[in-house]
């Protein structure tokens, strides 16, 4: 629930973002623009929507009322952007060079200068391809948490042919979660976007695909991955003992080995009258028995 608004101060709740009169802009579509870059940051898709339906001249009145303003500059470099065209105007002579997107709003990339506008031009795309990243207290804290790092850590205590192993199985695993999305290819096994959306799909707001990647890789780092290593770890150690205590080939190690798995241990009766007919009690039983030892332990 909202609380009610408080006039004398700008702050945020939840979603929303409150401020106070003095903050009102002009009803002009300078002082929209420069309201909207100034707290809300950059929506391409938004801005290239307007420019096809505003006249250029309104741009040009823009910056030269202002020519030396950062946010009529930003406006004049995004207006010859994403519209592919030069105004009549002159480069700018003067003023700082100021960034494209503001950092305290979106995640920016490398700066490239743009010396018509003075502006820095740190959109992390081109003109073809633009998603946007809102920044968020949850992406800060997933980059501070530096899982690069983590993960060489885990990497560094693992012996490589596990890690590769452990690597290959997760993809596997990946690549079959992959299939079950629903997917109609074209003719030429593309999609087909039309005119009037294309701009939905070359400028979005990849905020929550960004949080979502963050938490996937998290869970990979901290859980999935270690999970995986220590099955494999504690699946050799059940796999060494079965070789040295019985003559079975490697295949049929790890059908064994499954079949424990998917029963808790213990071997069912069909597999101990089929597929391990050949096995004695006391040789299904030290097996177990070894399974309980190696998995069971420290869980």
């Amino acid at each position: 629930m909202i609380k009610k608004y408080n006039q004398n101060r700008k702050y945020a709740q939840g979603r929303w973002r409150f401020f106070t009169p003095r903050h009102k802009p002009d009803e002009t579509l300078q002082g929209q623009l420069t309201f909207a870059l100034k707290y809300e940051g950059i929506d391409l898709a938004v801005l290239k929507a307007l420019f096809e339906h505003i006249a250029p001249e309104a741009i040009v009145a823009m910056v030269r009322s202002a020519p030396t303003g950062a946010y009529s500059r930003r406006i004049w470099f995004l207006y010859e952007w994403l519209t592919d065209t030069v105004l009549e105007l002159d480069d700018a002579a003067r003023g700082n060079f100021v960034p494209l997107v503001d950092d305290r709003l979106q995640y920016a990339a490398t700066p490239r200068n743009s010396p018509r506008h003075r502006v820095r031009n740190n959109l992390p795309g081109t003109c073809a391809f633009y998603p946007l990243i809102r920044r968020t207290e949850k992406l800060d804290r997933h980059m501070a948490m530096n899982l690069s790092q983590v993960a060489a850590g885990h990497i560094g205590k693992t012996h490589a042919d596990l890690l590769s192993r452990a690597a290959a199985f997760l993809l596997l695993k990946d690549s079959k979660a992959s299939y079950t999305i629903e997917w109609r290819p074209t003719d030429k096994g593309n999609v087909k976007v039309l005119n009037k959306t294309i701009d939905l799909y070359r400028y979005f707001d990849a905020t929550r695909q960004a949080e979502f990647f963050f938490e996937c890789v998290a869970e990979t780092v901290h859980k999935t991955l270690p999970e995986e290593v220590d099955y494999l770890t504690r699946h050799d150690l059940l796999n060494d003992f079965i070789k040295h205590y019985i003559d079975m080939p490697d295949q049929r190690i790890d059908l064994l080995i499954r079949f424990l798995r998917q029963n808790n241990g213990r071997l069912s009766k069909r597999a101990r009258h089929k597929e391990f007919a050949a096995l004695t009690d006391k040789e299904a039983r030290a097996i177990e028995n070894k399974y309980d030892e190696v998995f069971d332990a420290g869980d």
